[in-house]
């Protein structure tokens, strides 16, 4: 028997309340969560407060707590408790298909996981898409910190897109710039952009568990854009360095 949609995440704030919003919306009934930091650092974490990459994440995100109650405001601390959960080590595991050939969803929602490998999507028959804290193609990859780096404000966006085998390179369902205000920081930024692309699937992307048919993706033009992975990050440390300056600055 075919069942809802799942949704593959981690165990976060956002993905949590993500994931709630879903199932009651009737959206999904099925959550896998893969092992492994989040694309945030939890405030509870044991983190090792003597490497100064703790310090500087700290920066970055603020107080977690603060912006969790501001955006989210509920439903992001547990897993809804009639949600059926499955915990894997890595989300590419023979593990992880086995799950999901079991379930047999009529789509699969991913949401800040390591990249899905082709041997999952080609072994799966439906749709898998992504919600991409960035406007893609002009931002994949890192979608934050790169378009404030470059004060690229009218670029701070989500996009939910197809999957494919590339980073977020598949055919865009939608994308839309977010607005943001004196109390942001990238953690709260990242925050909105999750809140509203869970909207846009409770509210008409979604349709009987599935994609609304009237939607025609459109192919990305990969050339216009930048893919800021952790390979192009690495190589342009300054990008990380000095973009919460123009974010600072663009607050005051």
């Amino acid at each position: 028997m075919e069942e809802k949609a799942i949704f593959l995440c981690r165990s976060s704030p956002f993905q949590i309340y993500a994931a709630n919003k879903l199932y009651n919306e009737g959206i999904i009934s099925s959550v896998i969560f893969e092992d492994g930091k989040s694309t945030v650092i939890n405030n509870n974490s044991k983190f090792i407060k003597v490497n100064p990459k703790y310090y500087y994440q700290q920066f970055l995100w603020g107080n977690q707590n603060f912006h969790n109650e501001r955006i989210l405001r509920s439903n992001y601390k547990k897993f809804h408790k009639e949600i059926n959960l499955y915990n894997v080590k890595n989300i590419n595991s023979k593990d992880t298909l086995y799950k999901i050939k079991k379930l047999k969803p009529s789509m699969v929602i991913v949401h800040g996981t390591r990249i899905i490998k082709d041997e999952i999507l080609e072994s799966v028959c439906c749709d898998f898409i992504n919600i991409h804290w960035g406007l893609s193609p002009d931002y994949r990859g890192d979608g934050i910190i790169t378009p404030v780096y470059f004060k690229n404000w009218e670029k701070i966006g989500f996009t939910i897109h197809k999957v494919d085998s590339g980073i977020d390179s598949g055919e865009i369902i939608c994308k839309e710039k977010i607005e943001i205000d004196e109390r942001d920081n990238y953690y709260s930024i990242g925050l909105k952009m999750t809140r509203q692309a869970i909207e846009y699937l409770s509210n008409g992307l979604i349709i009987n568990n599935k994609l609304n048919s009237s939607i025609i993706p459109r192919e990305q033009d990969l050339s216009k854009g930048l893919l800021a992975n952790s390979a192009f990050l690495k190589k342009n440390i300054h990008i990380k360095l000095f973009s919460p300056l123009n974010l600072f600055i663009k607050k005051l």
